[in-house]
């Protein structure tokens, strides 16, 4: 698979099956997304959607029976309903992305469903149409439409300040999904940038002991974190970070000042 241009992925050197298993549900949870869009986060990771660990696990197969249908479907109705094979189609087009043929950093995010959810507005267009098409079903059409655009309409108001600005969101991903590294990443460096140390260490220290160490191993934020550590007083955790990175980078001239600096005894 092909790397992402920023330098690393998501699943690293996760191997393939594990990888086609978890995209697999990553598909199912997606489609459930755009028809209850209830449990949102800016970002997605193994706290949200757990990889299956073999290719019998429950959630996997459901997945690859949800999926299947769909695509079952739009092969059935192609002839017959052909707008409806359309939007399935569309939907499962627009997702290619997710499945991480170039592994991206981020297993799932809500932004992967704005050019999907074309295709799923056309089935659920199409559908409306049929059911008002019949007299006796048309008030309770009419309910359920205005239910649906109050429900909505209010979900989008509520989840407007999270978007605001690069804070607010990733303080929302923190908030929501407080396990989830790439929420961690993203908080930590933007504190970090703002020379807010004391904030920004509880975010990479949750990066640095976190199950998944892709983050771990990438020199912004071994510099960020060995930096504040100096900054905060904590100059013995700032030595063994640097060491940490030097045993494996030995020529980085940039750890190898912060670590003199570190080592070097306080002016008197």
């Amino acid at each position: 698979a092909v790397c992402s241009p920023i330098g690393f992925s998501y699943f690293g050197s996760t191997p393939v099956g594990e990888v086609i298993r978890t995209v697999t549900v990553v598909q199912s949870v997606a489609m459930g997304l755009l028809a209850l869009p209830f449990d949102l986060a800016g970002t997605w990771a193994d706290d949200a959607i757990a990889r299956p660990e073999s290719w019998g696990a429950p959630w996997f197969l459901g997945a690859v029976v949800l999926v299947g249908c769909a695509l079952g479907v739009a092969g059935f109705l192609w002839r017959r309903r052909r707008i409806v094979s359309f939007g399935i189609l569309f939907y499962f087009a627009a997702m290619i992305p997710t499945l991480h043929v170039v592994r991206l950093p981020t297993l799932f995010g809500e932004r992967f469903l704005y050019l999907a959810s074309v295709g799923f507005c056309v089935i659920v267009a199409r559908g409306f149409q049929q059911v008002i098409e019949r007299p006796r079903f048309r008030r309770i059409a009419a309910v359920a439409l205005a239910s649906v655009v109050v429900l909505w309409g209010a979900l989008t108001v509520f989840r407007g300040p999270d978007f605001r600005n690069d804070f607010s969101f990733w303080s929302a991903a923190v908030r929501d999904r407080p396990k989830n590294v790439n929420a961690h990443v993203g908080l930590g460096s933007l504190l970090a940038e703002r020379g807010d140390c004391d904030g920004t260490l509880p975010h990479l220290e949750a990066v640095a002991t976190a199950r998944i160490g892709r983050f771990a191993g990438t020199k912004s934020l071994a510099i960020a974190r060995a930096t504040c550590l100096l900054a905060t007083g904590r100059s013995a955790d700032a030595v063994h970070v640097a060491e940490a990175w030097l045993s494996r980078h030995p020529h980085d001239d940039e750890m190898r000042r912060i670590r003199d600096r570190a080592q070097s005894p306080p002016n008197p």
